[in-house]
């Protein structure tokens, strides 16, 4: 397997990592643990970032005149990167209430 396939899978991948790691820093808030929380978070930006390079490389190719077939994968990876943004977004903002409703003043 080569070219647009690969890199299909891996914006699936790295943005299912990433959007692991947002529900997970949702699980540790619940609990109060915001350090894990924020850990989680960081390494899930890490994540996204690799997906949304991988993304960046194959719109450059396109703008660069290397057009490929747009496939049901391909659309099925913008979609979990798409959701991984929207997590990133939605997690930042349910940690600052959780740590709002425990006293903590960000």
């Amino acid at each position: 397997m080569e070219g647009i396939e690969l890199q299909s899978f891996k914006i699936i991948s790295s943005a299912g990592d990433a959007s692991a790691l947002f529900l997970k820093a949702i699980q540790f808030a619940e609990k109060g643990l915001y350090n894990e929380a924020e850990a989680c978070i960081e390494e899930g930006n890490n994540s996204l970032k690799e997906a949304h390079h991988v993304q960046t490389a194959l719109i450059q190719g396109e703008a660069n005149g290397e057009h490929s077939n747009v496939s049901l994968l391909l659309i099925h990876a913008q979609d979990h990167l798409m959701n991984a943004f929207v997590y990133c977004d939605l997690v930042k903002s349910v940690l600052k209430l959780y740590k709002r409703l425990d006293g903590n003043k960000e």
